[in-house]
């Protein structure tokens, strides 16, 4: 089970077990104190019938005597036993709902901060005041690990050509939160090689409150494929924007490879989203199928699979298929980077993804996005080996 999946939690807060605790503990002292208290007038009444019995029934007296003290002993017992308990109880608890969390939490930090290990999601345990400060320690190492990330990107970066390799870079940034009408979008892109990707992903807007959102992952990494990603990223854009639908906006892409040399290809997944019209079109071109998960589920998941070639010199044709869009339903999308970003020669299949988008818990996109990442990132020891592209598209309305 993921890291993410296993998140332990409770919901009752770590006051509200205190203060129950001390109300057991009280009512449990009140009710032994009350025992106690009724032994003892047992006691004292039958030591005052033992001073005013007669002679004939002192025997008898004094007999009832020895048993009321019987039971004041056994009451005195049963109130230290009672005592000792309370005092068990309260180490157990404290030692479940406190000390063993913040160990397990200190544990954790001790072996993220430790070189290489940086990746490890930091798993939140115990009543939610801990899991909160839990949460908060796992988000400072998600900050922390992407300023790491781009301070490496930063580095490789200057082994290649600084200012062609920057202009080329501003053209392929893409905003991870883009405003689009009736949508929450974010995504993520991890290049693999200095801070040029052979991904990348964007939105296009369109009339009719309709959006485009378009996925290209090209071969190889570095600055040669970055500028064929612009370039398509053009050629793309401009036919989305001229009315053509998805899979024509595919063939001109395809139209731009024409004479290359050095032969390059690409993936790519381009979607209009059109609320109004709750349809969703796709063209697929080799890339790896995201999904379209009804409300949510992934039970339901439609995959917007390959609809024609990979985009290439040798052109070709895509069917433009289309699925209902409704409001809270949401798109999945990536390049083949997430799935492959683990051990050699293992990939992440449909179902384990499926499960961790499950485990998640969130339909939030910025949250789904950056808990999968997390997770798939602590088990990918070659994860800077290729480009990674994850993005989540929700309809709020």
């Amino acid at each position: 089970m993921s890291r993410i999946g296993a998140e332990r939690t409770g919901g009752i807060s770590l006051r509200l077990r205190m203060a129950l605790m001390a109300l057991a503990g009280v009512v449990a002292l009140v009710v032994v104190g009350l025992l106690v208290h009724a032994a003892w007038v047992d006691v004292d009444t039958a030591t005052k019938a033992v001073q005013n019995a007669a002679p004939a029934g002192r025997d008898t007296a004094i007999d009832g005597l020895a048993g009321v003290a019987r039971r004041l002993a056994v009451a005195l017992a049963v109130a230290g036993s009672v005592i000792v308990a309370l005092l068990l109880s309260a180490y157990v608890l404290v030692r479940a709902w406190v000390l063993t969390p913040l160990d397990d939490l200190r544990h954790q930090l001790r072996d993220v901060g430790r070189a290489g290990h940086r990746d490890r999601v930091i798993v939140s345990s115990g009543p939610p005041e801990l899991r909160a400060a839990g949460r908060d320690a796992e988000a400072m190492r998600r900050a922390l690990v992407t300023e790491a990330d781009s301070a490496r990107a930063a580095e490789g970066s200057l082994a290649l050509e600084g200012p062609v390799v920057s202009a080329i870079r501003r053209e392929l940034d893409t905003d991870p939160d883009p405003v689009a009408a009736r949508l929450e979008i974010h995504g993520r892109l991890h290049p693999a090689e200095g801070v040029l990707a052979g991904d990348w992903w964007g939105v296009v807007a369109l009339d009719g409150e309709r959006t485009g959102l378009v996925l290209v992952d090209v071969s190889g990494h570095g600055a040669l494929a970055g500028i064929v990603s612009m370039r398509l990223r053009w050629v793309m854009s401009v036919a989305l924007r001229s009315g053509f639908d998805v899979g024509t906006a595919l063939e001109r892409a395809a139209t731009s490879f024409d004479g290359a040399v050095d032969g390059r290809f690409a993936t790519a997944l381009v979607v209009v989203l059109d609320p109004l019209a709750e349809t969703l079109s796709w063209a697929n071109a080799g890339h790896p199928a995201g999904w379209l998960l009804p409300d949510g589920r992934t039970s339901d998941r439609v995959p917007l699979a390959p609809t024609g070639p990979l985009v290439s010199g040798l052109g070709g044709s895509w069917e433009t298929r289309r699925a209902p869009l409704l409001v809270g339903d949401v798109l999945l999308a990536w390049s083949d980077g997430l799935v492959e970003a683990r051990d050699p020669g293992r990939e992440v299949g449909d179902d384990e993804l499926a499960r961790r988008v499950e485990e998640s818990g969130t339909r939030t996109p910025r949250e789904l996005v950056s808990r999968l990442l997390a997770d798939l990132r602590e088990q990918a020891p070659e994860w800077s080996r290729d480009d990674v592209t994850l993005v989540a598209v929700r309809r709020t309305s």
